[in-house]
């Protein structure tokens, strides 16, 4: 069940009742619709106030719903109820550290790094992580412990629409950091602020940002919504519904980026001193983590998803 103050905005649908009749329901009440089979692919919604008929699956708001519950056409036959098994966290955690590496996943990672690094194809490169990244928290909050090899690239404007608004919930979570710092070097310079409260200041909005950006992100991810995404409200609610696994991944992505870091480094890693294959390399490690801690995203909010109302 839902819990009120977890849900995103949400459009409400015109149905029509058996028997007669136009009922006007929210999203979450489409989705238990669909859940229950009284509303199917083919079903005639249209969005309150109009007379915008069309195929509920038409309605990119009600895609997941569809995705997820495995729901079948009107013609089709009836799919078997997939059974939730739910792995510890810690378990994912462990394990997880090779999740971008196994099988022919490793080769999409490769691929990644490699035209990261050469000129005009790193463009696509970057569009192509972020595909990559949104689908592994995707794939991850529906309980898969694989990670897909391939991303699609042939729709490019679907690709940098949602490379642009990852940008822009990345900008808006660092948003205090951002408006602070410029204060805090006028300031400081003025000696109108002592340096250490500053240095103190931007720290604790570096760990904000830090706790409450995964949230956003696994918002768009999962529900294709930068809107929801941008509300406080609802990230916090999903920050305090997935507890302690939310604050693992958060300080498992810390810990990974600090591992990164290091193994980058010329004094550790010879091979990052050798041009050109040194970027390939420090790229690479910079995408597992990133994958790394999609995947833990993904997986903690499958643990939580009834708290959540994702399923």
């Amino acid at each position: 069940m839902t819990v009120e103050g977890s849900r995103p905005p949400t459009l409400r649908f015109r149905f029509v009742q058996y028997g007669g009749g136009i009922e006007e329901i929210d999203r979450f009440a489409v989705r238990d619709r669909i859940r229950a089979g009284d509303i199917l692919r083919e079903t005639e919604l249209a969005p309150a106030g109009t007379d915008d008929w069309r195929a509920a699956a038409s309605y990119p708001e009600l895609v997941r719903y569809f995705e997820l519950a495995g729901t079948r056409s009107a013609a089709g036959p009836p799919q078997a109820t997939k059974v939730r098994e739910v792995r510890p966290m810690s378990e994912r955690v462990v394990h997880g550290v090779l999740y971008p590496l196994l099988g022919g996943q490793v080769v999409t990672v490769i691929l990644l790094a490699v035209f990261s690094v050469l000129p005009i194809v790193s463009i696509l490169s970057a569009l192509a992580t972020i595909g990559v990244s949104l689908e592994v928290i995707r794939k991850s909050a529906e309980g898969s412990t694989k990670m897909p090899a391939l991303v699609d690239t042939s729709e490019i404007g679907r690709m940098i629409w949602l490379y642009f608004r990852v940008i822009f919930v990345t900008l808006v979570s660092l948003l205090p950091l951002v408006i602070f710092i410029p204060y805090a070097v006028f300031a400081v310079l003025m000696g109108k602020f002592a340096a250490s409260l500053a240095l103190i200041i931007v720290l604790a909005l570096l760990a904000f940002a830090a706790l409450y950006y995964p949230a956003c992100l696994a918002t768009i991810a999962v529900w294709d919504d930068a809107l929801s995404a941008l509300n406080p409200v609802y990230v916090v609610a999903v920050i305090r519904k997935t507890g302690r696994d939310y604050l693992v991944v958060v300080g498992m992505w810390f810990v990974a980026s600090v591992v990164a870091t290091i193994a980058k480094m010329p004094a550790v890693s010879p091979l990052a001193r050798v041009p050109i294959a040194g970027a390939v390399f420090s790229s690479f490690l910079s995408l597992w983590v990133l994958f790394y801690a999609s995947h833990l995203l993904g997986y903690a909010i499958y643990r939580h998803a009834p708290e959540l109302g994702w399923e």
